[in-house]
């Protein structure tokens, strides 16, 4: 049975699975339509929320790059108009942007870290295993809360999403809605894993992980 899971779960899993790193929201430079079999999953296009997170986390990205820039007496406004620009928003409208972004980033961090607290007390319950053995590896149930989290984190993005497009307005929301299912999206891919009841380092190795992202 196959199951999409978010970022949370697959924390869950690498942790338990040591070494393991796999996330739900993972970059990826395939087609948004594409649906292909990954080991153990499947990578299939984000849908428009996961589009919204990433596109704000990377708008605060280079806000920082431009500040750093600035700090050493360059000109950051390439980073930080950048969006400004392509989308022909207005400085009122970035600023809506950009404040959106910084309240998902304080809210997903206090939430992460709650996940992060809630992985390391489960992996305390049981007893290390080390895949040197080549022996299947056991893995707890997923805890219930970590769903509940991850459900609560969902609805974090979707809230502040559906916040900025109602402040933005009708013609720039579609505008931004746009440039994100056709200009953004190809980077941005979702994957969904088998959940194991075991781990064999030898018969179900890691997936590759390509590029690190924002969760």
């Amino acid at each position: 049975m196959r199951h999409k899971i978010g970022g949370f779960l697959l924390l869950f899993l690498a942790t338990l699975m040591l070494r393991a790193s796999a996330f739900a929201e993972q970059v990826d430079s395939q087609s948004p339509s594409t649906v292909s079999p990954t080991q153990g999953g499947f990578v299939q296009r984000a849908p428009l929320p996961i589009l919204y997170r990433h596109f704000l986390a990377y708008q605060i990205h280079l806000d920082r790059a431009a500040d750093a820039l600035e700090k050493r007496g360059k000109n950051g406004n390439d980073f930080r108009n950048h969006f400004q620009k392509k989308l022909d928003l207005t400085g009122d409208e970035i600023a809506l942007v950009r404040a959106s972004g910084l309240r998902l980033e304080i809210a997903l961090g206090k939430k992460d870290a709650e996940a992060k607290a809630l992985i390391d007390a489960t992996r305390a319950q049981f007893p290390k295993q080390s895949a040197k053995t080549g022996q299947p590896i056991e893995l707890p149930p997923v805890p219930p809360q970590l769903l509940v989290l991850q459900k609560e984190r969902d609805q974090l993005i979707e809230a502040e999403v559906k916040d900025l497009k109602t402040k933005l307005g009708s013609t720039a929301a579609a505008r931004l809605d746009k440039f994100l299912q056709t200009d953004f999206a190809p980077a941005v891919t979702t994957q969904s894993i088998v959940l194991p009841r075991t781990h064999d380092p030898v018969a179900q190795p890691v997936p590759p992980f390509r590029q690190e992202v924002v969760r």
